[in-house]
């Protein structure tokens, strides 16, 4: 994912990881989907709500909790993102132009790997060539029981003084509906368990 902010710009990976308990302090203060990654895409802290609209971070495998494997190998993900094409084709794009400035980190060289060998889609969005920045997007869900919720999408990084870390929200479009959706949605969730 490419990060061609000044903050981060020529930043090297932090040795010392931020406290994953503070992390997850920080997401849990949302009720709008949120997550914090790693320079290798890994999904760190997450709250309720992201495993409920994007993906059920709790229930993979630690080394299946990565946004890349999750953009291009979990079905469920792919059958929520109602522009899953567009979405893939952008972070295979912003993974290309991350390439160089992660290439000693063996983890993300190993997950670019598996990609190249494992996804075709992957392999046919890398031959584009093409190279993207980071941008504020939109994005539609379609949840399991065909509710359709609309976020704008915004990140962090250089969360808590580490250039390796991006913390992602979703915060409901405007006049969509998704903010009373996504409120009731929680509040059931709160009842069931």
């Amino acid at each position: 994912m490419a990060n061609v902010d000044p903050a981060s710009a020529g930043a090297v990976l932090n040795s010392k990881r931020s406290d994953s308990g503070f992390l997850q302090t920080i997401v849990d203060q949302l009720h709008y989907p949120s997550f914090v990654t790693d320079e290798g895409t890994d999904v760190i802290a997450w709250n309720r709500a992201a495993e409920l609209i994007i993906a059920d971070f709790g229930s993979l495998p630690i080394n299946e909790r990565n946004m890349m494997n999750i953009m291009f190998f979990n079905t469920d993900y792919r059958q929520r993102l109602v522009e899953w094409e567009g979405y893939a084709r952008y972070m295979t794009a912003m993974v290309r132009a991350n390439l160089d400035r992660y290439k000693d980190n063996p983890l993300y060289m190993e997950r670019f790997e598996r990609l190249r060998m494992e996804s075709e889609e992957f392999v046919h969005f890398w031959d584009l060539y093409e190279i993207k920045q980071r941008r504020v997007a939109t994005a539609l869900f379609r949840l399991p029981d065909s509710l359709e919720m609309e976020f704008v999408i915004h990140s962090a990084s250089v969360v808590d003084n580490d250039p390796g870390l991006h913390w992602c929200f979703y915060v409901p479009a405007p006049g969509s509906g998704t903010e009373e959706s996504l409120l009731r949605l929680l509040e059931r969730d709160n009842k069931r368990y």
